[in-house]
């Protein structure tokens, strides 16, 4: 893992710390940012390489589920947080209204993300269906084409503590990032638990951009 320069950790450390001490709501923990200030956060904490950080986009269900099952709502609560849809963005402002909250909906953020990052990326999509994982890796090409985007399609199921196919692709890739179209939330949960101890990077539950992408092929 490349070592942190002093520069990126006076600049990461007031990142994390907002994150990690950031307003609650509905028993949750959200950054309450903006667009921009999203786009920087999530760049800064690839930047740091320090364990796996898991992005959520939470929609309208998902946080319905946080509020009523406190064992979903614990698994959240080591996330990073980001309103998916308007009507979670429209609830946040009604608790915290003077804070700029943007629906920052992953089929439209994650693609401007890995344009935001200048420096080129090593990225891998992993999902059960090939073609939604081609035409992911095709459209986020075409916007940020000097990343290095690989694929990889998990025939089985997605992974428990055992040597997978996904640790050879971890190790082949080196990745920076990995962005899953997992089918629901225990996939997701399998997942995480599987990547804690050997990814050193962002994890994106985005599956909604492998859907977008499937629709439109840029």
């Amino acid at each position: 893992m490349p070592a942190v320069r002093p520069q990126m950790a006076a600049s990461v450390s007031p990142v994390l710390a907002m994150r990690q001490d950031g307003r609650r709501a509905f028993g949750l923990s959200f950054p309450t940012l903006g667009w921009a200030d999203s786009l920087a956060m999530l760049e800064a904490a690839a930047e740091l390489r320090v364990g796996c950080r898991a992005v959520t986009f939470l929609t309208l269900s998902g946080l319905l589920r946080a509020l009523i099952n406190p064992l979903y709502r614990a698994r959240l609560g080591g996330h990073v947080l980001l309103p998916a849809d308007r009507a979670v963005t429209v609830l946040l402002r009604l608790v915290r209204p003077r804070a700029a909250i943007a629906s920052l909906a992953p089929d439209r953020f994650v693609p401007s993300l890995l344009t935001f990052m200048d420096h080129r990326r090593r990225i891998l999509l992993i999902g059960a269906d090939r073609s939604r994982l081609e035409a992911a890796r095709r459209r986020l090409k075409a916007h940020a084409p000097w990343h290095d985007i690989s694929t990889l399609a998990m025939t089985g199921p997605f992974p428990g503590r055992a040597a997978s196919p996904l640790d050879a692709a971890l190790e082949a890739t080196a990745a920076d990032m990995v962005i899953a179209d997992a089918r629901d939330e225990a996939e997701e949960r399998r997942l995480e638990d599987f990547l804690a101890f050997r990814h050193d990077g962002l994890l994106l539950l985005a599956s909604e951009i492998f859907g977008a992408a499937g629709k439109n092929r840029d």
